[in-house]
């Protein structure tokens, strides 16, 4: 409390160094002090190292705190501008940290030779992936060069890949993403990076399994690579152990309290004066092309018209 009162006065480094501690120590601290050290930050951002402003919005990310959209524009701003002097894994945190607030930073994913800037630190490419599905982002050049990357260092090219250093959940992620971002161009790279997880299944964690399902849920879908999903790939073993790892995820979202404007859709959807073949309801399972709930995606209000047309709000 007493720092923030003379967060005006403060540096710029003393105040990323308060944040990251915070955060470091898994605390939070209340929104209004919050807002007074980003405020004060922001009035010096331009003069401040790229660092910082990585490790400003990585703290708040991890604290799960709110930062107004104005002060976010002020930050990617100052980051871009100051980036070719960045470390490959201050940009990844920036990237990280933008995407835990769901705003679009894409001042910096347009930004010359990012992939290239980041070719340093393999390992984590996939993590601008994962922000551009997170972000609905898509950019197909971006991927393109991402997947290039990415399985280029993991092998000797598209018909031969290994692992290269990178865990299951970056393959996994890159699978996910490609899916997520709808790039039916890649199908077949996507069956190549689930066979390159086959060897690390053992460090494979749910939400990778959970992903993987999503990803061979969407093969299926849209009939692309073999349509067959990642069957042949992963084994019918390993495909049960997605499957029920993506249905008790969804089985924890559709726990989570509905919005206020969900619920004001939902009721609006109730008051449409006919009579559904399917009434509205919240949080249900997507269907496949059969018809039948295939575990892709949890809708937020599906419903069926009296001419058989499914209505799916998101």
């Amino acid at each position: 409390g007493a720092f923030c009162e003379v967060a005006h006065k403060a540096k710029a480094q003393e105040i990323a160094n308060t944040l990251w501690a915070v955060a470091k120590m898994q605390q939070q601290i209340h929104s209004s002090q919050l807002k007074q050290l980003l405020d004060a930050y922001c009035v010096i951002v331009h003069k401040d190292q790229p660092q910082h402003i990585s490790n400003i919005l990585w703290a708040v990310a991890t604290m799960k705190q709110q930062v107004q959209e104005a002060q976010l524009t002020k930050l990617l701003s100052a980051f871009v501008a100051v980036s070719g002097d960045a470390v490959p894994q201050a940009v990844i945190n920036t990237l990280w940290a933008f995407a835990e607030f769901r705003y679009l930073p894409e001042q910096l994913l347009t930004a010359p030779l990012l992939v290239d800037k980041l070719s340093a630190a393999d390992p984590h490419l996939t993590t601008i992936a994962r922000a551009c599905a997170e972000l609905a982002y898509r950019d197909e050049q971006l991927m393109e060069a991402l997947l290039n990357q990415v399985m280029g260092s993991a092998g000797t090219g598209r018909n031969c890949l290994t692992s290269g250093g990178y865990d299951a959940q970056s393959l996994v992620t890159l699978c996910w993403s490609v899916a997520v971002l709808d790039m039916q161009q890649h199908a077949f790279a996507v069956l190549l990076l689930a066979q390159t997880c086959k060897p690390l299944w053992a460090s494979m964690v749910p939400e990778g399994l959970a992903q993987l399902y999503q990803a061979h849920m969407w093969l299926i879908d849209h009939s692309l690579a073999g349509r067959q999903g990642l069957v042949g790939v992963l084994s019918a073993h390993q495909l049960q152990n997605c499957r029920a790892a993506r249905q008790e995820q969804l089985n924890r979202t559709a726990k989570v309290e509905v919005g206020l404007f969900q619920r004001s859709v939902f009721q609006v959807l109730q008051s449409v004066p006919f009579k559904w073949l399917v009434p509205p309801a919240m949080e249900q399972v997507s269907l496949g092309v059969d018809g039948q709930p295939d575990g892709a995606a949890l809708i937020d209000i599906t419903a069926r018209t009296p001419d058989g047309v499914w209505l799916a709000v998101e």
